[in-house]
């Protein structure tokens, strides 16, 4: 024990020289790491206690002198006992049966053979050799079956598990047989827990292996805390038998399972022991490949913790030490972790330099399974970041080596992949046929099932990338296949997999009524087959749908449907998590002590993460009750709880909701400390997702509720406050010098919105109400304008009016341009036809108006341009099912005639869909008018599309307009939507930005249905002013008023055009 606390102590003092925290917090990583140790230092090279040390270090969290751990956090109490016992032992003589002990070396030896090409034929003969020997060792047959693909003689040495003694299911050893053929997670689980039930011959290595994998089938059947506690039991018959090697075994087998539960401080503790035993228990020049393969397990349990740096430090020390033994293909899985890891970390660039290093691995080693699935994720990586020749570049690659080299895997994979991009570039003729290819190379009756597991892939992976419009395609795609979807195969439930993902989707999305179809067919699909866990995602699924259409009793039927089903399979951690489900549901309808109640104690097997929920929900429903001083209680409690490792977004939100409970006991200085710790961690933070599972409990978003919570605490400064909601916002800016004036500013919170005024004079700020009460106050004014001929109700505009521009009129001389920034549901408005507090003039006659989605400063110069005009327009509505615009085509021969002395470029009909696709030049072009229709849907702002041609594949969404190269001063969109009656605004005003984002300075759109004739009467009327040298916003005031005094003189008719963007100034040559 003297020499284990020596060699400790040098850890300690190690430690200091490499950089590594006790904190827990990384430096930020450095693009090119070469370890944790000088360069000359090599621990194979060295004493094998200088090794440990080594092994120690890597940890990220150095000890201290008093702590009898090489970490400076403490393991828990479960695992605490024979954690000392195993440090204490490590002084001692090793205690295994030397047979034992020899045969798991042996193994060692085998593996790392098989994986060096020079020496695989010989390991392949001596396996054979040994497992034949002895058909009943669990030890050799696992071997060959984890190494598999390795195996030269795997006919013949498979046939092994033909052998009557591995047949008979009845018996314990045929059952552990069994489970490996083929090892599905369900056989695995399943005969594992069979071999653990029945007789097993006397030998005591062989009683000992399956009560082992007993363990690891509690694991992978998600009752990780069952798994510890078998593998705790098992550590000293593990020492006895197989001395530190087998004990090894256990704590990798514990640092495994601590991770599912979430205890990552467990899992290094588990490791970090794992580690130093099997490094010991290592003979001289003995196989290191066990001790790799624990160092991997540390590399990422390190990465789950956060401590990134550390993480890249070991995978490279890992890369080194196997290609210093010609170990390629374990060297090219530590770049695939890295590479996974820098991907997570928003470093795409890094993580495809790790792809391209295990790539070249691949190619020194003559792998030509690995190569070819480099160069995939090699491709994937250009993908994702955008760069799709070089993407295509690496696909074409690959598929040469697929060629040369078929393995089936690769050649089935192959078409998939390049699918991939082709769907990206929106190519699906090409993806349809390489869907085909891909459905040839597997029985016909499975052709089906897979193309709609493809595109459930693809689901996924668009709803990561936020690509909303290829999730639709793909939507699409399944929906055409659903009557021929079927499960042949016992634990595959495409149908069910499929509506589930599509329905967590649509309910992301706002369009409820079709999350609720794909539900039901989900559910349809499990009434005909059974499958608890999927029935358990089912409810759980239901219950968030109707949490978001507000209707609470529903979701909580469902979550308590979830609690049910979890407690049935056994399955506390889901029972943990549906519980505070059920408990949010329950804060959302003021149930304050229904809802602790509901929350899991801590006596319920759950995650790390969900313990820190429930203290943080449980302060949360004390603070909505109005008792600071409890709710302050449980939320110290849940911040003492947070590590290194915990989601940022989750110790954010227990910071926020920590400085609303000092706020409402009126401590508003702390409040604002808390605050402000929470933007500190949104500005600096690498892994904010703003989306996180843990944070689906909450109905906001951190960012907003921040601003909302600053905004609510008195007193409140103009200035302040706007900059604060300016840096956080994801599209606000912060603005360079003085905001441009007039400008009124909005930021819609749940319980209160911020105004703010910039006039001449300065910044004024106001609170009004949350946005329940504004969607209550737009709605009616709205339905009124929304149906020519409605009459309108003046007290309801009167009321709008008055709570939204309060004194703006004393800031906005009579024809100045106001800027107005809505936000959230007063995008909607039409604002021109409000009225003006004091007066009863509408906006509209007292001056102009323009939109920004930002605050804005001053204004910009006006290009200098040519005078040329592009006019787009289609009277069709094609496949979409839409009726023929009678006066689109005619509207742009009148825009055409009265752009007068400039050039105009004419697009009608057919002419019009090759005009805005990416790569065309725009760039001569000072402005570009479109007429044609706009198709929106409920929810799909990202779908909306203009239909510019007859043809459904010639449509152009918003997706592809920002892929155009734009430079014109103005876009004038006069498109008549037509949708499915749901809310559009939000599409309209998304159609608009994605100009701006392709580049054009200002945009003219409807916020809503337009008539087509009233369309061209205003478009006409924008142009003959415009060219006459008035500001565009000016110019489309003009046309509006005409319209208004018109007999045509409805709100419907006019009002809900805007100006979008871009404060410009007049171009004085025009």
């Amino acid at each position: 024990m003297a020499q284990a606390a020596a060699s400790l102590a040098v850890a300690r003092a190690l430690s200091s020289g490499v950089g590594w925290s006790n904190t827990g917090r990384c430096p930020p990583f450095a693009r090119q790491v070469h370890g944790v140790l000088p360069m000359k230092w090599n621990p194979l090279h060295n004493d094998r206690w200088l090794l440990v040390v080594f092994l120690a270090l890597v940890s990220g969290c150095g000890g201290d002198e008093s702590s009898p751990w090489p970490l400076a956090i403490a393991p828990s109490e479960q695992i605490e006992q024979q954690l000392r016992e195993s440090y204490a032992r490590l002084s001692g003589p090793d205690t295994g049966e030397a047979a034992i002990v020899a045969d798991l070396q042996a193994a060692d030896a085998v593996t790392q053979d098989l994986y060096d090409p020079g020496t695989r034929t010989a390991a392949c003969e001596e396996l054979y050799g040994r497992w034949s020997r002895v058909p009943t060792s669990p030890l050799w047959s696992e071997v060959a079956v984890r190494r598999a693909r390795r195996v030269a003689c795997a006919d013949s040495l498979f046939a092994i598990f033909d052998s009557p003694a591995c047949t008979d299911t009845t018996t314990a050893i045929g059952a552990y047989m069994r489970a490996w053929q083929p090892p599905t997670v369900a056989n695995l689980v399943h005969y594992f827990q069979l071999a653990h039930e029945l007789p097993r011959p006397p030998d005591a290595f062989f009683s000992f292996w399956i009560e082992f994998r007993f363990a690891y089938a509690a694991r992978l059947a998600r009752s990780p805390e069952l798994a510890i506690d078998r593998c705790l039991a098992l550590m000293p018959e593990a020492r006895k038998l197989g001395g530190r090697k087998l004990e090894s075994l256990l704590w990798t087998e514990i640092a495994r399972a601590s991770v599912g539960r979430g205890e990552l401080d467990d899992a290094l503790h588990a490791v970090v022991i794992a580690d130093t035993l099997a490094t010991i228990a290592m003979p001289k020049n003995g196989a290191l490949v066990g001790v790799l393969t624990i160092r991997r397990l540390r590399a990422d349990i390190l990465a789950a913790r956060r401590d990134v740096t550390e993480a890249f430090a070991l995978y490279e020390v890992n890369v080194r030490d196997a290609n210093r033994l010609g170990l390629n293909f374990i060297a090219g899985n530590n770049f695939n972790r890295a590479g996974a890891l820098a991907e997570a970390t928003g470093k795409t660039r890094l993580a495809l330099e790790f792809d391209r290093r295990g790539l070249a691995l691949a190619l020194a080693d003559l792998d030509s399974f690995s190569a070819p699935a480099h160069m995939m994720n090699i491709g994937r990586g250009f993908r994702l970041m955008g760069e799709l020749d070089s993407c295509l570049v690496y696909q074409t690659r690959a598929e040469r080596w697929v060629e040369a080299y078929p393995d089936p895997e690769n050649v089935a994979r192959l078409p998939l992949m390049q699918a991939e991009y082709y769907a990206q570039i929106g190519a699906y003729d090409v993806v349809d046929s390489l869907l085909e290819a891909a459905a040839q190379l597997q029985e016909a009756h499975d052709t089906v099932e897979a193309r709609a597991e493809f595109h459930l892939e693809l689901i996924h992976g668009w709803m990561e990338v936020g690509r909303p419009e290829l999730v639709y395609r793909s939507i699409e795609e399944i929906s055409d296949l659903r009557s021929g979807i079927g499960d042949m195969y016992a634990d595959r439930h495409v149908v069910a997999d499929l509506n589930l993902r599509v329905g967590e989707f649509l309910t992301r999305r706002g369009e409820y009524a079709l999350a609720a179809e794909s539900l039901d067919l989900a559910g349809a699909a499990l009434a005909t087959r059974s499958n608890p866990e999927k029935e358990w995602v089912l409810s759980r699924d239901r219950g968030l749908l109707d949490r978001a259409r507000d209707n609470p009793r529903g979701a909580e039927k469902w979550f308590l449907d979830c609690i049910h089903i979890s407690e049935k399979l056994g399955y506390p951690d889901r029972s943990a998590t549906a519980r505070l489900l059920l408990g949010a549901v329950r804060l959302d309808m003021g149930d304050f002590e229904g809802a602790r109640e509901s929350f899991p104690d801590e006596e319920l097997e759950s995650s790390f993460s969900t313990r820190v929920l429930a203290l943080l929900l449980t302060g949360v429903s004390y603070l909505r009750e109005g008792n600071p001083v409890v709710a302050l209680e449980y939320l110290d409690e849940a911040r003492d709880a947070c590590r290194s490792w915990t989601p940022l977004d989750l110790i954010g939100r227990v910071e926020l909701e920590t400085g609303r409970a000092h706020a409402l006991a009126g401590d508003a200085a702390t409040a604002l400390q808390y605050f402000e710790a929470v933007a500190s961690r949104i500005r600096d933070a690498d892994f904010l997702s703003g989306d996180t599972e843990e944070l689906a409990y909450f109905t906001g978003d951190l960012r907003r509720d921040l601003v909302e919570a600053h905004l609510g605490v008195e007193p409140v400064d103009a200035r302040e406050s706007l900059e604060f909601a300016m840096e956080l916002l994801p599209r606000w800016k912060p603005v360079d010098g003085e905001l441009i004036a007039p400008q009124v500013i909005y930021f819609v919170g749940e319980d209160l919105t911020g105004r703010w005024i910039a006039g001449s004079d300065g910044l004024d700020f106001a609170r009004l109400p949350g946005s329940s009460e504004l969607v209550a106050l737009l709605t009616p004014v709205r339905a009124d304008m929304s149906v020519p001929g409605r009459a309108i109700n003046a007290n309801d505009v009167t009321r709008l009016s008055s709570t939204l521009l309060g004194a703006v009129g004393e800031s906005w001389q009579a024809a100045e341009t106001l800027h107005i920034v809505p936000d959230l549901a007063l995008f909607g408005i039409p604002w021109a036809a409000l009225t003006l507090p004091g007066n009863g003039q509408m906006l509209v006659q007292h001056g102009p108006l323009v939109i920004l989605d930002r605050p804005s400063g001053e204004a910009v110069p006006a290009r200098s341009m040519g005078d040329h005009l592009l006019v787009i327009a289609a009277d069709g509505g094609g496949s979409a099912g839409l009726k023929r615009l009678r006066h689109a085509e005619d509207e742009g021969g009148e825009v055409a005639a009265a752009w007068a002395t400039g050039e105009v470029d004419l697009r009608f009909g057919a002419a019009a869909s090759s005009v805005l696709v990416p790569g065309s030049d725009l760039s001569s072009y000072r402005a570009i008018h479109v007429a044609s229709h706009a198709l929106v849907y409920s929810g799909r702002a990202e779908q909306t599309t203009l239909l510019l041609a007859d043809e459904g594949e010639s449509s152009t969404t918003v997706s592809r307009i920002r892929d155009l190269e734009i430079s014109a001063e103005l876009v004038f969109l006069s498109a008549c939507e037509a949708g499915d009656g749901g809310e559009t605004k939000s599409a309209h005003a998304g159609l608009a930005r994605s100009f701006q984002d392709a580049g054009a300075r200002q945009v003219i759109a409807p916020i809503s249905v337009i008539d087509d004739q009233a369309a061209r009467r205003i478009a006409v009327g924008f142009y003959e002013n415009w060219r006459r040298g008035v500001t565009v916003a000016e110019a489309l005031r003009v046309a509006q008023l005409a319209q208004l005094e018109s007999e045509s003189g409805h709100p419907f008719y006019w009002a809900f055009y805007q100006v979008f963007g871009g404060n410009v100034q007049t171009d004085p040559e025009r």
